[in-house]
């Protein structure tokens, strides 16, 4: 099952084959969270700059990591990745984007600032961590837009760090 994640915390089954302009369901990235969690979760507002960001780039976009249950945080923290203890994955805010290397991901940075400014969405992005570790990819979430002052899930508990957007790490 796939289901869309609206901007108000609602959910409702998601019958398209195509998320956006660049994204599709049959990819290996959304069968595999169908295969490992019965469902995937597609966030309306994630997919909006996330779209928005292939547009600017040019290039095909992959993602490396979308939902995830707890069970598989605690296994990535274990095996010694940069990981949170709670992550916006688990409440499928966030997507980890695939970058070439180092000069890729200090170039996409900005990129997918843009997006999200050219929508007027919130995100925050996580990038200087993983490059010191090694690792180049960019880790983007919508979490001001459900967690933040007013929003729909604020009252909900959560890391406080979530309802701010623009934060990069």
């Amino acid at each position: 099952m796939v289901y869309l994640l609206k901007e108000d915390g609602s959910s409702e089954e998601y019958k398209e084959q195509k998320i956006g302009k660049y994204f599709d369901v049959s990819e290996p990235r959304f069968q595999e969270d169908i295969r490992l969690y019965g469902e995937v979760v597609i966030c309306d507002l994630l997919f909006k700059v996330l779209n928005r960001y292939r547009d600017l780039k040019g290039v095909s976009v992959n993602l490396n990591s979308l939902n995830r249950d707890r069970k598989k945080q605690e296994q990535l923290l274990r095996d010694g990745f940069r990981a949170a203890k709670v992550s916006p994955h688990e409440y499928f805010l966030a997507a980890d984007v695939d970058t070439i290397d180092q000069a890729d991901t200090l170039k996409s940075v900005p990129i997918m600032r843009q997006a999200a400014k050219d929508l007027g969405i919130k995100i925050r992005i996580g990038w200087q961590d993983y490059l010191k570790a090694g690792q180049s990819f960019l880790h983007v979430d919508v979490c001001a837009e459900y967690f933040g002052k007013g929003k729909v899930w604020n009252k909900n508990s959560h890391p406080v760090q979530w309802e701010a957007a623009g934060s990069e790490w």
